[in-house]
């Protein structure tokens, strides 16, 4: 009965906090200023939004892609879209000059495999994002954000929208493959935001405050501390996220401040505020108001987790508040949660039968050669998780296998040419493409099937050499990556790409060579050492193992990284961008020109004008 009393979609939530002044947004920009709407204010803002939208000739149903560095104005717009009936397509936002081409390249295929119809964007970005229309056909207009996000004018019609309905288009990091655009529909973000806020967290509005620094244009930072939260209702601070990068330890210090209870991050992230904090910041610190500070989006550490307690224990940090949690944007965000108000769990394993029998056996107090894994907890009521062996049947606890995922926050599929999906969605299930197991009712995730490492029939796991590796002092921990190339007999063989710190390589590549050997017994082929942000990353930070591999084969991994030319450089390539930019939008003009009259003619016959 409970059910069927909740409202059906996105849409719908958001009305019911027309009036609603209690919880809201604040927002934080680098100069410390913090300014707070309230969800009443920001359902205005996206009611005026969604009238503008309808207004430059969008419909109900078509794509458009959010390029809205703003979080303020990326979430108005967001809304108002949706209120609109137009599916939006978050985007990220171009970072460094060096890179600009590549930016407009791939965000051309993403809004040619989104289909989208428009894009809004602020004047700045629109200034040089023209060259995007010389191969994503179908986009017809940029329309500058300062104009549309927030207008007021035509009064607000609301747009009828079902469950069944695409409510937005996610597209996948991209960390073991093609970025793919995942249709989530309202039915899918409201069973998975209800799952989250009533069952995961628990989250009481009178007491409860999020805080974020995660990109908007990633699941985790757009569902989880975006969407969400209207569920509950509760309040959100919301961090740029070149705030943490440039500062991590203001995440921790925005916590304090605000003193929020709930934070999620990827293990990365904290790994690193855990190796930067110093004893004055821990003393300064009272971080007891933190109930929940979830670990997800990449494979977690269970060195990283304990480090972290360890170092933040005298600030006040519970012992209960780390929350390992798994997902993915084809589950809509979250599959499971480790249980609230009890301690993350690790599982020590026998090395050698994981690597030779694809079993989780616990390993004896003195086994010198274990694996570590950290439970990701369990999974959501009306959903299913199942563990897979190559041929699809289900293995008991304790095996290895692929995970596969069923209930209604799986997604119904991908969209666009790259959508692929038949080894995705199979039968109502959503095969995972992630290794784990299943120990005592909770889920445990060992890897990627695309990343495993096999040598010598044996299976490594290459998150557990990549945690070895980084503990080596002058690698910087986080920015390694292993994998194999094949041999010459027919064998595969090791290879490890680290980013460094150190002058001195050749000492160097032979410690990190001597740790693989002594802990996994693993010859090592060929240690590659890099400079700082050399290493393909996603946009959310996630290391890409698979473009690594293709980029050393190709012999081109040391050029991965940014290029430093001086501010001359910088700027020339900027002033050359705008002039192609300015090309593409005069073409690009007077295709929807010629377009215009060729379609007048056709419904007009001979053109009397």
């Amino acid at each position: 009965m409970e059910d069927r009393q909740q409202p059906g979609t996105v849409c719908d939530v958001l009305l019911t906090l027309e009036s609603h002044q209690q919880h809201g947004y604040t927002f934080l920009d680098h100069d410390g200023q913090e300014i707070r709407h309230s969800f009443s204010e920001i359902v205005a803002e996206a009611k005026a939004t969604a009238a503008a939208l309808r207004t430059q000739g969008l419909e109900r149903g078509d794509r458009l892609a959010l390029i809205v560095p703003s979080a303020h104005d990326f979430v108005v717009g967001f809304f108002g879209a949706l209120l609109a009936g137009v599916v939006p397509v978050p985007l990220y936002p171009p970072f460094a000059l060096g890179r600009l081409e590549f930016y407009l390249e791939s965000t051309a295929t993403l809004l040619r495999d989104a289909g989208a119809r428009m894009v809004v964007t602020p004047r700045r970005i629109r200034r040089i994002l023209w060259p995007v229309t010389e191969t994503a056909k179908r986009l017809e207009r940029i329309l500058a954000a300062e104009t549309v996000i927030g207008a007021r004018g035509e009064p607000f019609v609301p747009s009828p929208v079902a469950p069944e309905d695409i409510a937005f288009i996610q597209f996948t990091s991209g960390a073991t493959q093609v970025s793919r655009g995942v249709a989530v529909t309202h039915g899918n973000l409201v069973a998975n935001c209800r799952c989250i806020i009533k069952e995961g967290l628990v989250v009481d509005p009178e007491k409860d405050k999020g805080l974020t620094w995660l990109p908007l244009y990633h699941d985790m930072g757009l569902i989880g501390f975006v969407i969400a939260p209207l569920f509950a209702p509760a309040s959100i601070v919301i961090m740029p996220p070149t705030m943490f990068l440039r500062r991590p330890l203001q995440w921790l210090d925005m916590i304090h401040r605000h003193r929020a209870t709930v934070t999620f991050a990827p293990n990365f992230a904290y790994a690193l505020v855990t190796n930067r904090a110093t004893i004055a910041h821990v003393e300064r610190w009272d971080l007891s108001c933190l109930r929940v500070a979830g670990c997800g989006a990449e494979p977690i550490s269970a060195q990283t987790l304990e480090a972290f307690e360890q170092r933040f224990a005298p600030a006040g940090l519970r012992k209960d508040a780390l929350l390992p949690s798994y997902g993915m944007a084809e589950a809509t965000l979250s599959i499971s949660f480790k249980p609230l108000a009890t301690r993350w769990r690790k599982d020590v394993v026998d090395g050698p039968i994981f690597r030779e029998e694809g079993r989780a056996v616990p390993a004896p107090a003195c086994a010198e050669d274990t694996i570590e894994f950290v439970s990701c907890g369990r999974w959501f009521r009306h959903h299913d998780v199942r563990i897979l062996d190559e041929a699809g049947a289900p293995l008991p606890d304790r095996n290895v296998g692929e995970i596969a995922f069923s209930g209604p926050s799986v997604t119904p599929g991908y969209q666009g040419s790259r959508s692929g999906g038949s080894d995705t969605y199979r039968g109502g299930w959503l095969h995972t493409g992630d290794l784990g197991y299943v120990a005592g009712g909770e889920l445990f995730v060992s890897g990627r099937k695309k990343d495993l490492i096999v040598i010598n029939g044996r299976n490594y796991l290459p998150e557990a050499i990549e945690w070895a590796v980084g503990d080596i002092p002058g690698v910087r921990r986080g920015n390694v990556v292993a994998f194999s190339r094949p041999g010459n007999r027919g064998t595969e063989e090791l290879v490890l790409a680290c980013e460094v710190r150190s002058s001195d390589h050749e000492a160097l590549a032979k410690s990190i060579a001597a740790r693989v050997t002594e802990t996994f017994g693993l010859p090592v082929a060929d240690v590659v050492l890099l400079a700082p942000r050399t290493l393909p990353k996603t946009t959310s930070g996630k290391m890409q193992r698979r473009k690594a591999r293709e980029l050393y084969i190709e012999g081109g991994l040391a050029e991965t990284g940014p290029r430093r030319g001086g501010h001359d450089v910088a700027l020339s390539r900027l002033v050359a961008l705008r002039m192609r930019a300015m090309v593409s939008r005069v073409r690009h003009t007077t295709r929807r020109v010629l377009r215009s009259d060729e379609l007048y003619r056709d419904r007009n016959g001979n053109d009397s004008r």
